[in-house]
């Protein structure tokens, strides 16, 4: 990469974490296991086709990484957020049938939704965006 851009080895790094706030291989971690949380709420793949899809072609490593920022593995978070997706579906419904009461609003669903001790307790669940 330095090479690429015309600067030493060194260089790179500093203007990178001057940009980023990190160096450029954490970066990179980082932007491979986001990729892989979106892969895991929005497609049924397996873990070790993910983890290849990422680029990690390693997976006991892929999961150990996946596992030291979510706190749990890539199987047991697409699990978690399977769970959550399904009964944010259920909130939804029963909102849809109760529109003629005005005690029911998307206020209370939203409120009910964040309420869920899965939506708190796993950190693995904080990828909502995705699911």
């Amino acid at each position: 990469m330095a090479v690429a851009v015309e600067l030493s080895n060194r260089q790179l790094q500093r203007r990178f974490k001057a940009e980023k706030g990190c160096c450029p291989l954490p970066y990179l971690r980082h932007l491979r296991l986001e990729k892989a949380v979106e892969l895991l709420c929005t497609t049924q793949e397996s873990v070790r086709a993910i983890a290849s899809r990422v680029g990690l072609s390693d997976f006991s490593h892929f999961v150990r990484d996946f596992r030291a920022v979510y706190g749990v593995s890539p199987a047991a978070f697409r699990q978690a957020n399977a769970a959550q997706h399904v009964a944010n579906r259920h909130l939804v419904k029963r909102h849809k049938s109760r529109t003629r009461q005005a005690s029911v609003t998307t206020t209370n669903v939203h409120e009910s939704a964040v309420a869920n001790p899965l939506t708190k307790s796993s950190p693995a669940l904080l990828a909502n965006k995705y699911c």
